[in-house]
């Protein structure tokens, strides 16, 4: 028996020549995968040089990043067609991984790029800027009157496939100017909005021209009976007139701060000439 086991290498030994723990061989060996030639009486595991061309091929299969089931199968059916099938199908997961992780390079991207367009604005200032026209996309709120039903709204208008939708601006919502300024704490979003991704079907164009903007700090709830005198106020003094919407959007939200009074939510009135 001692000179038959000179043949043979102990589990200790073929796991040595490939750089694996003996514990990888006797779980191969649980599973099915790879099993030794023998076990001698006081329990060792003997392997033989077919054992160790199969572990050759299990090992270079594995640094492809094949499952052992994928394995499993090709040791019992192995020929330069199925290896040729499983590379083809392996290249393409390979592909589709890459695939997803541009996406996502293009969406951790695209979060970078909000993060450093926050608005650098002081709060409580308004500005005067000229806009491009700007697609978006709305989804109407009207006549929902509870939290849970605008709520309900929100959230299939911030991802209406059903998908996780990225971590851009969040979605803002559209104001009624007449209301707001008649009662400011009164007024009732009609829309929620974003802006349509190049090439995505607009459901409204914002105008372009000139646009009055404010900054404010803290829940827009509490300083919107405020924002409306300032920005009547800014208006009569400069002949403006408003446009027919204000479009409120959040800028620093819970997803920046867990303190609501250092959220940051940014106005946007078109005007124009009375």
């Amino acid at each position: 028996m001692a000179r038959k086991a000179r043949n043979f290498f102990t589990v200790g030994e073929l796991a040595s020549l490939f750089g694996i723990s003996k514990q990888t061989l006797q779980y191969y060996d649980r599973i099915g995968l790879l099993s030794p030639a023998y076990v001698s009486e006081n329990g060792y595991r003997h392997y033989s040089i077919d054992q160790y061309l199969d572990l050759d091929l299990i090992v270079r299969l594995r640094s492809l990043q094949f499952s052992l089931p994928q394995i499993h199968r090709y040791l019992g059916a192995r020929s330069r067609k199925e290896m040729q099938s499983l590379l083809t199908d392996r290249a393409q997961e390979c592909r589709d991984l890459i695939r997803q992780q541009e996406e996502l390079l293009t969406r951790l991207q695209a979060t970078q790029d909000v993060l450093a367009a926050l608005p650098e604005t002081a709060p409580g200032e308004l500005r005067l800027e000229r806009r491009n026209p700007c697609p978006l996309l709305i989804t109407a709120v009207e006549g929902q009157e509870t939290w849970k039903e605008r709520i309900m709204s929100y959230a299939r208008h911030a991802c209406p496939d059903g998908t996780t939708p990225n971590l851009t601006f969040p979605a803002g919502w559209m104001l009624e100017t007449k209301a707001f300024f008649a009662g400011p704490t009164q007024a009732k979003s009609r829309f929620f909005f974003s802006r349509a991704a190049t090439g995505e079907p607009a459901d409204r164009i914002a105008p372009g021209g000139l646009w009055l903007t404010a900054v404010l700090q803290g829940i827009f709830s509490l300083q919107a009976r405020d924002l409306a005198g300032r920005l009547d106020t800014f208006l009569q003094s400069r002949g403006l007139a408003a446009g027919e919407y204000l479009y409120v959007q959040p800028r620093v939200n819970h997803w920046l701060s867990n303190d609501p009074s250092a959220y940051v939510t940014k106005v946007f009135l078109p005007v124009r000439l009375q």
